[in-house]
């Protein structure tokens, strides 16, 4: 089914079937060869290594899409070239075009791997020789690439392998392949699990405010009522009286904010929607066919070329215009907030939603485009691979990143008051308790002391779990110490080849 071909990166809307959206439970014919799912028996996969390993040069004209849309989620590339050729040209094509923007949102994880050093193994040469050749070739392309050149490994992955199925330890530390393994996994790895613990620790941090927000205010309620009951106990008739008239005018204030909330709910839904129909993937489906009608249509180079420019143009713009009607939704959302913890006496923080990591991803991928636009191959290649492979390896990466943050706008959208209805509706449970208990209370006197008695134990209880909770915080908020990882793989590696 399409659904299925998405989500394994075999499919895309504007690169497949001429633009041709399919709905999921469509039928979509992958290649066979397009993807496959290799069990091998080595500790590393058994301990959650992916090796998403992406075409090589000759493919990848045809196929660019596999490796484009997975690097954005790569934890780490190896960009594997010859250690005999070094970096050519087409390596370099590859480079520009495609680990740029890897390099632009990554601090670290990109690996160069110098293939084949076995072929630079002469008989004829001293060891000294031979190291000091292979040293050289790695140094260059460090010099060739702009990179570190502790980033640059040169290996033999046949003879790792060799050496492995004969159990050859001479063999594996010849081919240098353990030395690039250990830095990726004492380098990534730390990163994944710092990774995954600060998504994981920001939603039990968010849900752990929330609870405590909501405990904090039954213990107030808790405290209110023992006050209430304790004024009762001994006095006359009236006193009760006085306190039920006084809880159903705080019902009363409840419908008014509860009414005013809803109100909010509303506005928020407009400025939501508004901020929804600027990013609609319908409307950049419709300037992405009307981009590729015009390219296709044009007589000159001139003109296919802005037709690029105009197609990233409005894509950057339409950005643009998101980012500014976010800030305005926010805005509104602070606003929210302050007015119903102004009310309701109550601490609770809203959860801003931010575009700036989407808006800095299409900026870069702009640069891409505008040096694509720009380059001598654009110009002295056939027109219609130029368009091809522009609406592949750059089109396709917007639409991507504009589907996510179609995703996470809709998540946000439906949690951006939760919390603040979780408390209107803790509120009127509370006072409905209330109003109940105040009028067993004027029923029955002799309930009252046990009425006082039973709360201050249930408020007791609230007050050890609040305690609870801000023991929790601050256990998942204090830094781990750094951990050293020995001879493992990160969970994500893309080895692209040159």
């Amino acid at each position: 089914k399409a659904s299925e071909a998405k989500r394994l990166g075999l499919y895309d809307a504007i690169t497949d079937h001429n633009g041709t959206e399919f709905e999921d439970n469509e039928i979509v014919e992958i290649p066979m060869w397009r993807h496959a799912l290799i069990n091998f028996p080595h500790p590393f996969l058994e301990q959650g290594l992916t090796i998403l390993d992406t075409p090589g040069l000759n493919s990848l004209g045809n196929e660019p899409e596999l490796t484009i849309n997975m690097l954005p989620n790569a934890q780490a590339a190896i960009f594997v070239l010859a250690a005999d050729t070094g970096v050519t040209r087409s390596d370099m094509d590859i480079w520009r075009r495609h680990l740029k923007s890897f390099r632009h949102s990554h601090n670290s994880g990109l690996v160069i791997a110098l293939n084949k050093i076995d072929t630079l193994w002469d008989d004829l040469k001293t060891k000294s020789e031979i190291n000091s050749s292979i040293q050289r070739q790695c140094t260059e392309t460090a010099q060739t690439l702009n990179i570190d050149s502790k980033r640059v490994f040169a290996v033999s992955a046949q003879k790792a392998l060799i050496g492995r199925v004969k159990n050859n330890a001479r063999l594996i530390k010849a081919s240098n392949l353990i030395a690039m393994e250990n830095v990726l996994s004492n380098e990534i790895l730390p990163q994944k699990e710092q990774l995954v613990r600060n998504t994981i620790i920001a939603d039990m941090n968010d849900m752990m405010q929330e609870s405590k927000s909501i405990l904090l205010r039954r213990f107030k309620s808790m405290k209110k009522s023992i006050e209430d009951f304790s004024g009762v106990s001994g006095k006359n008739e009236n006193i009760i009286q006085v306190l039920l008239e006084k809880t159903r005018k705080e019902q009363v204030s409840y419908q008014h904010n509860a009414e005013s909330l809803q109100s909010s709910r509303q506005m928020l839904s407009g400025q939501y929607n508004r901020l929804k129909n600027i990013i609609d993937l319908d409307q950049l489906d419709k300037q992405v066919n009307e981009a590729r009608q015009l390219m296709q249509g044009s007589w000159t180079t001139n003109g296919m070329k802005n037709g690029m420019k105009s197609l990233f143009d409005n894509i950057s713009n339409t950005m643009n215009e998101a980012a500014k009607q976010t800030e305005l939704t926010n805005r509104l959302v602070k606003s929210i907030y302050n007015r119903f913890k102004n009310e309701n006496e109550i601490d609770v923080q809203p959860k801003l939603f931010s575009i700036s990591s989407y808006k800095q991803e299409i900026d870069t991928l702009y640069l891409d485009a505008d040096e694509y636009r720009t380059s001598v191959y654009s110009t002295m290649t056939e027109q219609s691979f130029v368009i091809k492979k522009f609406f592949i390896s750059l089109v396709s990466r917007a639409r991507n990143i504009y589907y996510q943050l179609n995703k996470d706008a809709d998540d946000w959208g439906k949690r951006a008051l939760t919390p603040l209805v979780r408390h209107a509706k803790e509120h009127k449970k509370e006072l409905q308790q209330r109003l109940a208990q105040l009028k067993k209370a004027g029923q029955s006197r002799d309930s009252i002391g046990e009425r006082i008695t039973k709360t201050k134990i249930e408020a007791k209880k609230l007050q050890q779990h609040i305690f609870d909770v801000n023991i929790m915080l601050t256990t998942i908020n204090t830094p781990m110490p750094a951990i050293a990882h020995e001879k493992e793989i990160p969970d994500n590696v893309t080895a692209i080849r040159g």
